[in-house]
């Protein structure tokens, strides 16, 4: 297990040359955490079946996770604590995550960037992008499969308690593919019982792959803009 810690920014683990990816098998929840400033993971190989996922954001701010490979997990990307704790950018960018059987990415961040990423969710347990707060985000280019029956694609809300808000967000050109009996693209509460509020935010330009039973978008707060999407079914 290696840890980044404040004292040591600017820690890249990661690969060069050509070949197959270096391969690292983990037991061990947050097996990679950056705690320190500019720290970057890249092009490995994870496999294993700890419950939050070998790669975790800690304190670091400018934190990217990218051209990863992560397979049989119970959680992908994740972070510590709250926004409060969760450093200021994040950068998660093509990796590809599978097998999960809780969320793919789960993410507090300021500002955020989740782009070109693919997450399939073969044990269909959680969403596939959860973000329950930040203030600023870009969504796009991102191949988002099936995630657990009554769950979403992309879900994201904010903090209840006390309330901040999640605002100024672009949710645009992603590919969706949906469960059964679920709301592919959810922007807003994540039940009747807390005020969390999002505002500001346009979702643009999706394809949404729906089954028969499913609702593509759900939109919930103030200065909503939902455009230019476009469904067909799933096979």
């Amino acid at each position: 297990t290696w840890q980044s810690t404040a004292a040591q920014p600017g820690v890249h683990l990661g690969a060069y040359g050509t070949g197959a990816k270096p391969a690292v098998s983990y037991t061990n929840s947050g097996m990679f955490t950056c705690h320190g400033d500019d720290c970057r993971v890249t092009d490995i190989a994870f496999t294993g079946t700890a419950s939050a996922g070998p790669l975790r954001k800690g304190t670091g701010d400018h934190v990217l996770f990218m051209r990863n490979d992560l397979a049989t997990h119970l959680t992908g990307i994740t972070s510590t604590g709250s926004t409060a704790t969760a450093g200021t950018h994040t950068a998660i960018i093509d990796n590809t995550i599978t097998g999960t059987n809780h969320n793919g990415v789960y993410m507090y961040a300021v500002y955020l960037a989740g782009q070109g990423n693919h997450i399939i969710d073969t044990s269909a347990g959680e969403h596939n992008f959860r973000v329950p707060h930040t203030e600023h985000m870009v969504l796009s280019y991102n191949k988002l499969t099936v995630p657990g029956s009554i769950r979403h694609n992309v879900k994201i809300h904010c903090e209840p308690d006390p309330p901040i808000d999640t605002d100024r967000l672009v949710v645009s050109w992603n590919e969706v593919v949906g469960q059964t009996n679920q709301i592919m693209i959810d922007m807003g509460p994540q039940n009747a019982l807390f005020d969390e509020r999002v505002a500001d935010y346009i979702v643009e330009n999706n394809f949404i792959r729906c089954r028969s039973t499913n609702s593509g978008t759900c939109a919930a707060g103030t200065g909503i803009n939902v455009r230019g999407s476009r469904a067909t079914l799933a096979t």
